[in-house]
Formats: C-alpha cells, structure tokens, sequence
C-alpha cells in the first residue's frame, strides 16, 4: 500500500512539474513563438531552431529557418549609390551602361530618375570629345562647316550627299547611326554622372 501511495505521489509531482514547464514555455514567447513570423512552436516540436541575436537566444520555426538559411548562403547584393543591402523583400533595379551595369535600391533609383532628364540639342549632342573619338575632326563646328553643304533643316541632314559626307569623314555609315552612337555616348555620361552625385562619399 506504502508503494502504491509512493507512486501515486510521483506521478502527482511529475504532473505538476510538467504543468509548471509548459506553463513556463508558453508563458515565454522568445521559446514559444518563432522570432520572424510570431507563430507559436508547439513544446512537442522536434525540429525546433534557435537564432541568437543581440546576445539573446530566440527560436524560430523550421520555414523561418530555411528562408534564414537561403538568405545567409545567397550572395549579398549591395545599392551602388547608398551602399546599403538589398534583401530579397526589397525590390532592386539595374541601370545597364557599356562601361557595366549597376544596381540600385528603390529609394537611390527615384532620386537617380528625378535627376536623369535626358534632351539635349544637336550641338550639345555631338561633342568634340565623341568627334575627336569617330571622326577626323576635332570640334562640332568643323563637322558641319567642312561640309560647303545647305544644312538648315532636318531634311537636309538626311540627304545622300550629308549621308557620303558622313560616311567618309567619321565612323559611321549615316548621320541617323551618328546621331544614335552620339545620343548613347551622352545617355552613359549623364548616367555616370548622376550614379557619382547620388553615391555615397566612400565612392
């Protein structure tokens, strides 16, 4: 009878300590409720992870796990401007040039778009810098005087005779693939120069 009390007893106290435990669990969300989403990890949970963050110990759910996990082993991709990292969530955007292509968070690629105002005229389009590098001439004003040709209009610029001039003295076939080469060579430079005025001082 003594024994039956004991074991009576026991199982008593095992109850109340396992009662007191879950009670303690549940009561303890950095335990019982996953860090990331807040769903609650059930005590019977065998596949139960922990993160430790700021000197704590918290766990976290198994999908919170592997989503931690892809994040860790995935390349970190930084914003060319603000330096600042692009995580999965945010959305990030890619401004291709020749020289190569840079990628930009959000907020860094709105400030960049305000900035990029893109029109330009005929004479601010064709630099002596692009004309040193494709032509046999050295300054804007030569391309066109050199000529001896009537270059008033945009008509005019799309004659046969513009075209064979352009043709023989530049690299290119045609005052429309001049213009073209010309146009990006400008589109790069302003773009290089608003990445440089919107980055960060370390750049």
């Amino acid at each position: 009878m003594d024994y039956e009390a004991f074991e009576l007893g026991l199982k008593l106290l095992l109850g109340v300590i396992s009662v007191i435990v879950l009670i303690y669990y549940y009561s303890s969300t950095k335990h019982s409720s996953c860090y990331f989403c807040r769903k609650t990890i059930s005590h019977k949970k065998q596949n139960r992870y922990y993160l430790n963050e700021d000197d704590d110990r918290h766990a976290i759910c198994k999908a919170c796990y592997g989503k931690k996990m892809k994040e860790i082993s995935a390349p970190k991709v930084y914003c060319y401007c603000c330096n600042k990292i692009i995580t999965k969530r945010m959305k990030s955007h890619l401004w291709v040039l020749n020289s190569g292509e840079f990628t930009l968070c959000s907020t860094c690629n709105r400030i960049g778009s305000k900035k990029l105002k893109f029109s330009i005229d005929i004479e601010d389009l064709i630099s002596d810098d692009f004309l040193s590098r494709n032509s046999s001439f050295t300054r804007h004003s030569d391309l066109f005087e050199s000529a001896n040709l009537p270059l008033s209009s945009e008509t005019d610029l799309e004659s046969d005779e513009w075209k064979l001039y352009i043709s023989k003295h530049t690299k290119f076939d045609s005052w429309h693939e001049l213009k073209s080469a010309a146009t990006e060579d400008q589109r790069e430079s302003r773009i290089r120069d608003v990445l440089n005025e919107i980055s960060t001082p370390s750049k």
